[in-house]
């Protein structure tokens, strides 16, 4: 990652990628490129159908190959390649009879390699097989839903988390999508996010009680709704929106993985008076909480005052109404 001097305040945090370590070519092949008005979040009468879109950078469209239409054709990698449309790294290959095109590449794959789309393919990266082919543990990305479909899954830097069914005769790319570290970039200041075209998100306590449920009222109030919800007023934080009867729906096994939130309250272990209070620690045993996974108390898990009964009796209320204990920190993961 390539960090800044801390010359001014946005500075400071800001990381970037260092792509003079892994480019090969600035400018991208002409006859594999095209310009596009982008809609920028408007619809065909110009009104705003996705917010928070507009302004940028231009772009110029690089027609990267999903559908890997020349089997059995070697192809040697020409270049390693920017495309502001992805986060993956783009290269630039060149079959063997003369035609030019983009795929995503792989990691530690540079240029000179040879990349072959073949059902009897070396497991190479790059390399492009059918997913019956791969030993089980094996890395893949590029993938395909039907055999001779387009790929359409795993195709950006650091994807992970899902499981799903996926037919034996569809086909995959060998390795792991370049540009690992992209998860890692720190933007660092509001103008850099405009030059990637992404305007600012007013929060619905700024604005008039016309624009959002949240909106209106003297100074500083409070959401004044029982549940959270966004500009529309439908649920939001935790509300399921994925639909129950989609077609793929059975075929995922698991869904992806959350990150961890501050604030938030992970069920695992029941451990009973083995927390800390205002007050001080009460337990019947310290040691308890080194047989557990310890919870970075950095997180300060809060618990809502109808669950203080439940740990301590008697916390709810003083005799002239108000908590008697504001916050629970636990000492452990529960």
């Amino acid at each position: 990652m390539k960090t800044y001097a801390p010359r001014s305040p946005g500075r400071r945090q800001m990381t970037g990628i260092n792509y003079r370590e892994f480019l090969t070519r600035t400018t991208p092949e002409k006859s594999l490129i095209f310009g596009r008005f982008r809609s920028v979040g408007r619809n065909n009468r110009g009104r705003i159908t996705t917010r928070h879109k507009g302004g940028g950078a231009k772009r110029l469209i690089r027609e990267v190959d999903f559908y890997f239409d020349k089997k059995n054709i070697p192809a040697r990698v020409d270049s390693v390649e920017y495309d502001p449309s992805r986060t993956a790294f783009i290269g630039l290959v060149v079959y063997k009879d003369g035609v030019k095109r983009y795929i995503v590449l792989p990691k530690d794959v540079m240029p000179g390699r040879e990349v072959i789309v073949s059902e009897d393919a070396p497991l190479l990266p790059g390399n492009r097989l059918p997913l019956s082919k791969f030993p089980v543990g094996t890395l893949v990305y590029n993938i395909s839903l039907t055999p001779e479909g387009k790929a359409v899954l795993v195709r950006s830097a650091g994807s992970f988390g899902e499981v799903r069914k996926i037919p034996v005769r569809a086909w995959a790319s060998l390795g792991q999508v370049s540009n690992i570290e992209n998860n890692l970039v720190v933007i660092g200041k509001a103008g850099r996010s405009r030059w990637m075209g992404i305007r600012p998100t007013v929060r619905g306590s700024a604005m008039n009680p016309v624009d959002h449920p949240y909106g209106g009222g003297e100074g500083r109030q409070l959401r004044g709704t029982r549940r959270p919800k966004n500009k529309w007023g439908r649920g939001t934080r935790g509300v399921k929106t994925r639909n129950p009867n989609k077609y793929s729906g059975k075929l995922i096994i698991s869904r992806r993985t959350k990150k961890f939130k501050k604030g938030t309250v992970y069920r695992r272990k029941t451990v009973e008076k083995t927390y800390w209070l205002k007050t001080g620690f009460f337990g019947s045993d310290k040691n308890l909480v080194a047989e557990i996974n310890d919870f970075s108390r950095d997180g300060r898990i809060y618990f809502r005052s109808p669950q203080w009964e439940r740990f301590y009796s008697g916390a709810r209320e003083r005799r002239d109404g108000r908590a008697q204990i504001g916050r629970i920190f636990p000492d452990a993961q529960i």
